[in-house]
């Protein structure tokens, strides 16, 4: 896997080298909201914000290498209720209180954020100097951080009833790193000044199969974990200053 990373990055790497050479128009771009899927849970604990480097390269061709960062505002805003919005990501548990001798249930969630680093190729139908429609290739990094939270988004379950040890777990992370191939479609305006980028895609996460660790989680409470997702979609806007 980390020789697989190190390739991954020379080839980004090499690839900006040859923008610079043989590039015709660069820009720097800027991602203010994009919404993915690579987690098998709320859309919306999974948005994201990035920068990137963007340049035409002959007549129907442009590079771009991209970093998003996922963010999790509507979330600390609405202290986790935006989830209720496209579906509740909600579990819930029960267990035996043996010192009151009562049954108790409690509730937990997760957030899945992410880091990702990605490099695109973009054909243009029109050609690269116009306004109008690509079609884009990509392979990333992408690291998800899955993010445990004791109670429920909707406040129906009490605190008093998580167990100690599941309390100490709030807020507890661990990070899962898939692969991202990205088949894009889109539009993008002519990069000369300031110009946006509209695109949807949809893909496959290599190396997806994998799942939260912690012991306390998921052996001795045998708690649900939501599983990284095969299929990949993502939709976003952006906007660009070239030159």
């Amino acid at each position: 896997m980390k020789n697989t990373y190190i390739k991954i990055f020379l080839g980004a790497f090499l690839s900006v080298a040859a923008m610079q050479a043989s590039g015709q128009k660069t820009a720097f771009t800027f991602s203010f909201f994009n919404m993915g899927y690579y987690v098998n849970t709320s859309p919306l604990t999974q948005g994201y914000m990035g920068i990137g480097l963007e340049r035409n390269v002959g007549d129907y061709i442009a590079l771009k290498l991209e970093i998003n960062k996922g963010f999790q505002i509507l979330y600390n805003l609405t202290d986790g209720k935006i989830l209720g919005a496209a579906g509740s990501n909600d579990y819930s548990q029960s267990y035996y209180d043996t010192v009151t001798g009562y049954s108790n249930e409690f509730g937990y969630h997760w957030s899945v954020p992410c880091f990702d680093i990605n490099y695109q190729s973009k054909f243009f139908f029109r050609g690269n100097d116009k306004t109008g429609p690509y079609m884009s290739m990509g392979i990333g990094i992408r690291s998800v951080k899955y993010i445990f939270h004791v109670g429920s988004v909707d406040d129906y379950y009490s605190d008093e009833d998580v167990p100690h040890d599941l309390e100490k777990k709030d807020g507890y992370f661990e990070k899962l790193t898939v692969i991202p191939l990205i088949l894009r479609v889109g539009a993008r305006g002519n990069m000369e000044g300031f110009f946006p980028d509209f695109s949807f895609g949809i893909g496959y996460n290599i190396s997806h199969n994998k799942t939260v660790e912690d012991k306390t989680i998921t052996k001795t409470w045998d708690l649900s974990v939501p599983e990284l997702s095969g299929l990949t979609i993502v939709a976003g806007i952006s906007f660009g200053i070239g030159w």
